[in-house]
């Protein structure tokens, strides 16, 4: 699934979202794509790799139409939105056709914080059905360093529950 990422806030949650994908594999390429061809994708990829994320800043509906056709061509799409609130919902009606959208908004350092390896770690170990506990042990911490390790988790997807951690992180595609 290509990622559909749209950013309202600060350019640091730009940066985390850009490391995120980065981290996941996702060539990052300034710009949207020009080349689009209706039924053959978006023309060759740089470098011969097909995983890449365009990016560019939304401030206008003709940005907003060129985001989407990037997105119909097969690439995804790291959009830094700048733009009033009807074409902001019209962009992410658009892309939601295409696939789940990955919504950031805020200024705060929550926001920006990317996940570390270690935090995406224990998600995978919670994802296998291991108790804190297991996970504990098996991260060679104590069972307090892991509640506080959740917590950061939990804040950075705004959530309350591992559960809901869990869920947040396959769907924004960190696992």
């Amino acid at each position: 699934m290509i990622p559909l990422v749209v950013v309202q806030g600060s350019e640091a949650s730009f940066r985390a979202a850009k490391v995120t994908l980065e981290r996941r594999g996702w060539l990052v390429v300034q710009g949207w794509n020009s080349t689009f061809q209706k039924g053959r994708g978006s023309g060759p990829s740089p470098a011969g790799r097909s995983k890449i994320v365009r990016t560019g800043t939304v401030s206008t509906r003709t940005d907003a139409a060129n985001a989407v056709l990037t997105a119909l061509g097969g690439q995804g799409v790291l959009i830094a939105a700048n733009a009033e609130h009807t074409v902001l919902d019209t962009l992410c009606d658009d892309l939601a056709r295409l696939g789940p959208v990955d919504f950031r908004s805020g200024e705060d350092q929550d926001a920006a914080r990317v996940l570390s390896d270690d935090d995406l770690a224990i998600l995978r170990l919670l994802l296998r059905g291991l108790t804190l506990g297991q996970v504990a042990a098996a991260q060679h911490v104590s069972r307090r360093t892991l509640d506080r390790r959740m917590a950061g988790i939990r804040r950075t997807y705004d959530v309350a529950r591992n559960a809901e951690a869990l869920t947040a992180a396959r769907r924004r595609g960190d696992l």
